[in-house]
């Protein structure tokens, strides 16, 4: 019975696509059809035969089901067939920008074997292709354009913690719900996705649970989320791909932060995949790889036997220009980064934290505002015949208490300090400083090569790591690199071990990976393409995600922080409160009493954080403090309005004594949207807000709703 529906359900939506029906007998007319040239059997939706095409043109058809879950075009069971899109464009909506109502599944398959679908222009739905317990599936050439993308709140006058995406949290299926993407694989393996491309939405190539498949000559760029993301996959090849500009989180010069956004993303156990000539620059995070939080709650399978996401190759790949790091590594284990190209990134080239027993080997890490490579609470690396130029710190080893992870399940199971690493045959030059070491142990230095005297090294509290009484002197020396050449820097609080000759056997393994597996052959150097345009400062984001310069569209406007909340001057007044006397959420005739002594009252343009100036901030704390403020908006013409507020902590929005909107919990950053209908007229504004502790936010917008 249920598979009689869903078959009535698709039938009907690809009866739209021969045209539409104008009545019951046409619609029958049409599906009989259909039934005829795809040849139904039983037990599937139905089945796509051999070169089976649908009408050239463009057609929107609205996903059905529960949710729009069933999509428009489904299969299930099929086996060993086509579908050939070529010359046809379907699309939920006809909105081809990122779209925040985007909602609903384009293409569904289901337990699919050996299917291909070959061309196309797909767009308007929450996940526009979803793969779903499948085998050897064949993406080739779908073009995707316009699906879902949050709406993004930071601007130029500061970031919004609300725009983060929890790129941790998949176990679930968390992305599917929350986020979409052009491209959704859950439970797959053997698939090959190849010349597909998209533009003007938030995730492209998502994949969980997915093995032994191949992601290459794709371009996914200019996004607001993820390029690749992998959740829980592994031995899959992703080469020759251009995810570039995936980034939600920068405003030159204001503020910059990653908000969850990465060209690549492996999380949560991806392990022994080969990531290899990707372009992935001027994104959030270039590469980010992360074990998964369940390594942090004691809940992860093979605790104390693997690590995270383990043994992943990073070969020549582009990472330059990242919004933090260039490759950030969280909570893994012996993954190996060779000859990659490292550039302009402003917090690390190389970032590793909890990891152990990486090798880090022929890369170019250059011009980085941060370190070249930053290792935190990380064992065993192994850092050899890298170039390291032109940054803050050339190579910062550190450890500082983390009581949380510490004290907690991962810390049981794995060593959490910083030490054994290798710092061998690199060359340093014109870096700030060549090597920051703080609280580490067991570190070896042979071979490198630096550009000072040891005029600006400062050691201090530096023994031998097998002999604490050696002298000061013969430990410093070990330092010394080739021909007598000294670094710059600051070493103190560490041990050192001294070279014996013997080069570690991960590192010998490193030297012989000269061709490791890759496949496709699509350029993605920028410069050979002729469209490379600069660093950090080629960034521009609209409302719903990056500019691409790349097309030759227009640059975005710069979105007026506030909308039409911007130019409004309010009338605020802080005060501290006491949780035992005045709690908000149990005492609010108390709470509010209070504002009519306030400790700062002052007259402030829209909020964009809960103080108005930094002055009201420096009095009134970061912790139990409230505001009350009012304001009063004229609108020339009325009509439905949508009201954006983050908050941290409660917030209640009054539009004319009205509550319009209230969140009067303690809650981490979110945003929240309502629509209003307000007439023509003024318009009287309130805002009631209270902060606990922790981190703190209030953002509010007012925009016009054309739709």
């Amino acid at each position: 019975m249920l598979r009689s529906q869903a078959s009535s359900l698709t039938l009907l939506a690809l009866s739209a696509v021969l045209g539409g029906c104008s009545s019951a007998a046409l619609q029958q007319e049409r599906q009989a059809a259909l039934v005829a040239s795809m040849g139904p059997q039983a037990g599937q939706v139905f089945y796509v035969v051999e070169g089976t095409r649908l009408p050239a043109g463009r057609h929107q058809l609205p996903p059905l089901g529960d949710g729009g879950t069933e999509g428009v075009i489904r299969l299930e069971g099929a086996r060993g067939v086509e579908l050939d899109l070529r010359g046809v464009e379907v699309r939920g909506q006809s909105n081809e920008t990122c779209n925040p109502d985007a909602f609903g599944f384009g293409i569904v398959l289901v337990d699919c074997q050996d299917v291909v679908i070959r061309g196309g222009t797909i767009g308007g739905y929450k996940s526009c292709i979803v793969l779903q317990d499948s085998t050897r599936i064949t993406l080739d050439g779908v073009a995707f354009d316009g699906w879902f993308g949050q709406e993004l709140g930071s601007s130029l006058t500061g970031e919004d913690p609300a725009d983060q995406l929890e790129a941790l949290e998949n176990a679930g299926g968390e992305w599917t719900e929350r986020y979409g993407a052009a491209i959704h694989a859950t439970n797959c393996s053997g698939l090959v996705i190849k010349d597909c491309s998209g533009r003007h939405g938030q995730n492209g190539i998502v994949c969980t649970n997915v093995t032994d498949s191949q992601v290459y000559d794709n371009d996914f760029s200019f996004l607001s989320g993820w390029g690749f993301g992998c959740f829980a996959g592994s031995r899959n090849i992703v080469s020759h791909n251009r995810f570039d500009y995936c980034v939600r989180g920068y405003g030159h010069g204001v503020y910059a932060a990653d908000h969850g956004a990465s060209g690549m993303l492996l999380a949560g156990h991806s392990s022994d995949n080969v990531i290899r000539s990707n372009s992935a620059t001027h994104c959030g995070t270039g590469l980010r790889i992360h074990g998964g939080l369940d390594l942090l709650d004691g809940s992860a399978d093979g605790m104390g036997d693997e690590g995270g996401s383990d043994r992943n190759l990073i070969v020549e790949n582009d990472l330059r220009f990242a919004v933090t790091a260039g490759l950030d590594a969280a909570f893994s284990r012996q993954g190996m980064v060779l000859r990659n190209r490292i550039e302009g990134c402003r917090e690390a080239g190389v970032q590793g934290r909890y990891c152990a027993d990486w090798v880090v080997h022929e890369n170019e890490i250059d011009s980085g505002r941060g370190s070249g490579l930053k290792l935190d609470h990380s064992q065993g690396w192994i850092v050899s015949d890298n170039t390291l130029t032109y940054n803050e710190i050339g190579v910062e080893l550190s450890w500082e208490p983390e009581p949380d992870i510490e004290s907690g399940p991962f810390a049981a199971s794995y060593s959490t300090r910083s030490e054994g690493h290798w710092i061998l045959g690199n060359t340093f030059e014109s870096n700030d400083l060549d090597l920051v070491f703080a609280h580490s142990e067991g570190v070896t230095l042979h071979g490198n090569r630096f550009d000072g005297d040891g005029s600006r090294l400062h050691v201090s509290e530096v023994i031998s790591a097998d002999d604490p009484d050696l002298d000061l002197e013969t430990v410093t020396s070990w330092l010394q690199g080739f021909d007598g050449s000294l670094p710059s820097g600051h070493v103190g609080t560490c041990s050192l071990s001294p070279w014996q000759d013997v080069e570690p056997e991960a590192l010998t393994q490193a030297r012989r990976i000269q061709d490791p597996p890759s496949i496709g052959d699509q350029v993605v150097n920028a410069e050979v393409l002729g469209v490379h345009k600069g660093g950090l400062e080629t960034i521009v984001l609209g409302s719903v995600g990056p500019w691409d310069f790349r097309s030759g569209e227009p640059m975005p406007t710069a979105a007026r922080p506030g909308g039409l909340l911007g130019g409004l001057r309010w009338d605020g007044r802080w005060f501290s409160w006491n949780a035992e006397t005045h709690d908000p959420r149990g005492n609010l005739e108390g709470w509010l009493a209070l504002s009519e002594e306030p400790l700062v009252r002052r007259e402030v343009g829209n909020f964009v954080q809960p103080w108005g100036t930094d002055d009201v901030r420096r009095t009134v704390g970061t912790k139990q403090f409230g505001l009350v403020a009012t304001s009063t908006l004229h609108l020339d013409v009325g009509g439905t309005f949508r009201l954006a507020v983050t908050s941290d902590d409660g917030v209640r929005i009054f539009v004319d004594v009205e509550v319009v909107f209230e969140d009067w919990t303690w809650h981490a950053a979110r945003r929240d949207e309502m629509r209003l209908d307000l007439g023509a007229g003024e318009h009287g504004l309130r805002v009631e807000y209270f902060q606990v502790d922790g981190a703190s936010a209030l953002t509010l917008g007012l925009v016009r709703d054309d739709k």
